[in-house]
């Protein structure tokens, strides 16, 4: 058998002792837990957003027919259409997700400043105030006539670098015709920014745009558009006479959001 001597096995020794005290070492100098991101509830703050999403609209928005509108139809039968009511009385449920383009602003909890970078809002209608059983048509929500007394609850989750923030609810907050869309303004906040305010303006696509402003159809232009019915027509025969009829409309399911703002602030 192979024999080492004293002096292979001091050598050894001392090795293996220089390895442990290393790794010693290295066990000392790892990062503590304390190193995490904090996570930290607003208290002040002033963020700004440029944001783009959708929202859904249940259920979907469609104009009545209303026989007044089309007394100087050049068809005799168009002007026979009695009135019809083709919309569903509402209140109209709207959902739907923002996101943000980019975001700045600095949010404090007093001790630790986070500089906001992004957001994500989900907006719903508030269940204890859904609104009253208004026709859901395009032209209300065009004109806000009858008014949408219906609330909604905006969940806000965030996006930060120096700490990481606490979500923000705004409760009752309350949407209106505003510019190119829409504005939302109003609302009890909590979370981040509790008792702040928040306003926003989102502007809806052109597609949109487009729908809620279409003239009502005519013999002319029988289809124009998903908020209004589709008129078909018949040319008179030697067995039966011209005539007019409606087929459903499409209705609108969705508005898209290619632009808006959104702001929350908390002195």
């Amino acid at each position: 058998m192979l024999q080492r001597s004293p002096l292979v096995i001091r050598r050894f020794a001392i090795g293996a002792s220089a390895f442990a005290l290393a790794v010693a070492g290295f066990a000392v100098t790892a990062p503590s837990a304390s190193a995490a991101t904090p996570l930290i509830t607003a208290t002040t703050g002033n963020v700004n957003c440029t944001i783009t999403g959708k929202v859904k609209l249940a259920p979907a928005l469609k104009n009545n027919w209303v026989q007044a509108d089309h007394q100087t139809d050049p068809f005799p039968p168009v002007r026979a259409i009695p009135n019809t009511t083709i919309a569903a009385n509402g209140p109209i449920s709207t959902s739907g997700t923002v996101k943000s383009v980019s975001c700045a602003g600095p949010a404090s909890n007093g001790v630790t400043t986070a500089q906001v970078t992004g957001a994500k809002i989900k907006l719903s209608v508030d269940p204890a105030n859904p609104g009253s059983a208004n026709p859901a048509t395009c032209i209300a929500l065009l004109t806000n006539v009858p008014p949408n007394t219906a609330k909604y609850v905006l969940a806000v989750t965030w996006k930060a670098s120096g700490a990481k923030l606490v979500a923000t609810t705004i409760t009752g907050a309350s949407i209106a015709p505003s510019g190119l869309g829409f504005a939302v303004t109003g609302g009890i906040v909590t979370g981040s920014f509790a008792a702040g305010a928040s306003n926003s303006q989102v502007n809806v696509d052109a597609a949109t745009i487009l729908a809620v402003t279409a003239a009502a159809p005519s013999s002319t232009a029988p289809d124009t558009g998903p908020c209004h019915a589709r008129l078909k027509l018949k040319n008179a025969t030697p067995t039966k006479p011209q005539s007019a009829s409606l087929k459903p409309a499409k209705g609108l399911k969705k508005i898209g959001i290619p632009s808006g703002t959104f702001h929350i602030q908390k002195p």
